[in-house]
């Protein structure tokens, strides 16, 4: 209830067993396979076992995985079976064979120095629970460890744990080797660059191999590898340049950020070359794109074996832009969910030196002195004014203010008693938004914070107070819902379709495309064009439902919004219509029907029919009819017949028929009128029975029931009242009774 849900608790070691480090002595050729080898490993207390084997990655000398006889991996247990005529005492394993990595091209090379006979699942930390958490959205400072150990520390009251570390530099300024230059501050409102020299890449040690494989990261190497690990502890993704001269090419000594040109392309880390467009967002050495900005870097300047110089890249790129990106280049990394959701200005040095104190430990490298720095400074924190009345009306309970300020310092934010004269009998506190907190933009966010910490479920459970108001009159909604129940009677299937279509649809819908609105952000980059009439999907459905369906008739309806320029918004029904027996005037006058016996008039919409094979790109077995109606212009004029809803009696009603014979030239209106407005007691008078033939005129019955609100009435009053009524009656349209 405090807003990050563990979704389920992982643990790597689930199915496997007896699995220990081994080392191989020897290795020989199968007797009788070509593509099995022999390998001979040593896995301590003085124990060799002989293993075939398929993998042709292994060599004398490494030390690799072993699962020994009745041990097991995921899905697999080993027992002793023979493979072409030899014995095998056990497996060696891949990484997916483990559980811990897709490779099964080759067997799991493990560090040289790791001791033969140690448990496999303890070497990799396969034990330690992983926490697998749903964040919401708005949470970007969730997305990492330490925002993360920030909340448990609020829930439980206790001190986050910040280790201090000091980064050491050369003599050597990073501005020699590297400069900077952002043309779109817009797009990339801060950028940093460190140098790291004379580093040596190489795989990172275990620990850290292990730990990025615990949330799912693949290990690369020793450079690239911190990247990842300070991203997932900080939150804030990081880059690494390889900025070493690589024969006639110079080495990368100049970045600089801009929109991508129309139709530039760069090849990926992931091998793939994407083509872009001028609303992207590129790194480049100040000529060619060497990086998409916040989502991947260039094969190009990748870190590799033989990389000797680094360029640390740590920026903020604009959530919006690298979210229109990612998307249109189906392209989605770590590092793009992170920019998406928006970094932390406050944070980016913190993690570029984090990460370069951790690439020098690691790699033998020198941290040059500086950083180079592009970007507007950062605006001071915001300050909110709470009230302790304002917490209590909103949370239903009274919280003393040290409660209040150890809530909200436990989470970062900061805490002073406001200076101004209260404004209310209540305390006023100054609260200081943290640089992380992007979603807290007023009181309100911040006394959320405070109940979620106390716990919802510990809130005294109370009735809403306040009268219950009507609401207001909505002709057009109650027309839609009577719309869609006599549709529904008349034998037609409703239909849901998108408020959005590509170029294709567009263009059935008969409004031409500066009059559409498109979508700034759209979920397909095809379908970014708001609908601006229902006929475009409608066509679609009933295509597809003619292609698919032996029927050879059905029909379908739909009621939604259209949109169309500048900001119009409105209601629209579209009934279409497929009846392969029946002509093109038997569609139009089925339609028409439609339009004349709810609306009351042929003029309410339009009716669209169109011959077999006419729709470009649909199927239809026969001519298709389409009903469109505008129902917001179409409620104008139905009448309000708003229902009208009275208590039942509380005291016994009386029931009497009366029986009458009326002259043929009386109409029965005229009977109504007269009972209708008699007496105040005669609440009802209902129809029951009519009969012609009688010769001197027309017999009918009728049902009056009598009441009264404040008595039970007396038979005697309901006869006098029929006296009443019959006199008037025979006065006015000389009626005999029966």
């Amino acid at each position: 209830m405090s807003g990050s849900e563990v979704e389920k608790i992982t643990r790597h070691d689930a199915g496997l067993s007896k699995v220990v480090v081994g080392q191989i002595k020897e290795i020989k050729p199968h007797p009788n396979a070509d593509k099995l080898r022999l390998a001979y490993v040593d896995i301590g207390k003085g124990k060799s076992l002989e293993i075939v084997c398929g993998g042709n990655n292994i060599e004398a000398g490494q030390k690799v995985p072993v699962v020994l006889l009745g041990g097991s991996v995921p899905g697999l247990k080993i027992e002793p079976r023979e493979i072409r005529g030899v014995k095998s005492q056990g497996m060696l394993c891949s990484q997916r064979e483990l559980g811990i990595g897709d490779d099964h091209a080759g067997i799991f090379i493990l560090p040289p120095t790791v001791k033969v006979g140690t448990d496999v699942v303890e070497l990799l930390e396969l034990d330690e629970p992983v926490l697998e958490l749903e964040i919401t959205p708005n949470r970007a400072d969730c997305f990492s460890v330490r925002g993360l150990a920030r909340e448990v520390a609020a829930l439980f009251s206790r001190k986050l744990a910040v280790g201090s570390w000091q980064l050491a530099e050369s003599k050597k300024k990073a501005s020699e080797v590297i400069s900077v230059e952002v043309k779109d501050n817009k797009l990339c409102p801060k950028y940093t660059a460190r140098v790291i020299e004379n580093v040596a890449v190489k795989p990172s040690p275990l620990w850290l191999q292990n730990k990025l494989r615990q949330v799912g990261i693949k290990p690369i190497n020793n450079v690239v590898d911190v990247t990842n690990y300070v991203m997932m502890e900080l939150g804030q993704p990081l880059h690494a340049f390889e900025a070493d001269k690589r024969g006639e090419q110079r080495g990368l000594t100049r970045i600089v950020v801009r929109r991508a040109r129309k139709g530039e392309k760069i090849l990926a880390l992931d091998d793939n070359t994407y083509t872009l467009n001028d609303s992207m967002l590129v790194i480049t050495d100040g000529d060619k794109p060497i990086a998409i900005a916040g989502v991947m870097g260039g094969e190009e300047t990748g870190v590799k074996e033989n990389t000797e110089t680094v360029i640390l890249e740590a920026a903020a790129f604009d959530p919006v832009s690298v979210r229109k990106t990612s998307r249109a280049l189906g392209l989605r990394s770590e590092s793009s969910m992170r920019f998406e959701k928006g970094v932390d200005l406050a944070s980016i040095e913190t993690a570029s030196n984090l990460a370069a104190k951790m690439i020098a430990e690691l790699s033998g490298g020198t941290v040059l002195k500086g950083v180079v720095f592009v970007g507007a400074g950062f605006k001071p924190a915001q300050t909110v004014k709470i009230s302790t009345t304002e917490i209590a009306r909103l949370l239903g309970i009274d919280i003393p203010v040290a409660k209040i300020k150890s809530i909200l310092q436990s989470l970062g934010f900061g805490v002073r008693p406001h200076p101004s004269p209260p404004l209310s009998k209540g305390r006023e506190l100054s609260v200081q938004i943290p640089s992380w907190r992007a979603d807290v933009t007023q009181a309100a966010d911040i006394i959320e914070e405070i109940g979620r910490m106390i716990d919802y479920n510990t809130l005294p459970k109370t009735l809403p107070c306040g009268e219950a108001q009507s609401p207001e009159k909505d002709l057009s909604y109650r027309m839609r819902r009577k719309l869609r129940q006599f549709l529904i009677a008349s034998g037609y299937s409703e239909i849901l379709t998108y408020s959005f279509y590509d170029e294709k649809l567009l263009a059935l819908s008969g409004v031409k495309e500066s009059s559409h609105i498109v979508v700034a952000n759209p979920v397909s980059i095809e379908n970014k064009y708001l609908r601006a009439n229902l006929l475009p999907w409608m066509l679609s459905k009933l295509s597809g439902n003619s292609s698919l369906l032996s029927r050879d008739q059905f029909c379908l309806f739909e009621i939604g919004k259209v949109f169309v320029k500048p900001n119009a918004e409105k209601w629209q029904l579209a009934a279409g219509l497929i009846d392969v027996a029946g002509s093109d005037e038997v569609l139009f006058r089925r339609l028409r029907g439609i339009s004349e016996v709810f609306f009351g008039s042929s003029e309410t919409g339009q009716i669209i029919i169109y011959p077999k094979g006419q729709v470009p790109n649909m199927r239809f077995r026969s001519s298709v009819g389409v009903l469109l109606v505008d129902l917001d212009e179409a409620a104008k004029n139905l009448p309000d017949e708003r229902r009208v809803f009275r208590s039942l009696p509380y005291y016994p009603q009386i029931e009497r028929d009366l029986a009458m014979v009326v002259p043929e030239a009386v109409q029965y209106k005229q009977i109504e009128e007269v009972i209708k407005g008699f007496d105040p007691l005669l609440k009802q008078a209902e129809l029951f029975d009519v009969y012609h033939g009688l010769g001197e005129g027309q017999s009918l019955a009728f049902r009056l029931t009598f009441g009264s609100t404040d008595r039970t009435l007396e038979a005697g009053e309901v006869e006098e009242i029929l006296e009443r009524l019959k006199l008037a009656l025979q006065k006015n349209f000389k009626i005999a009774f029966r």
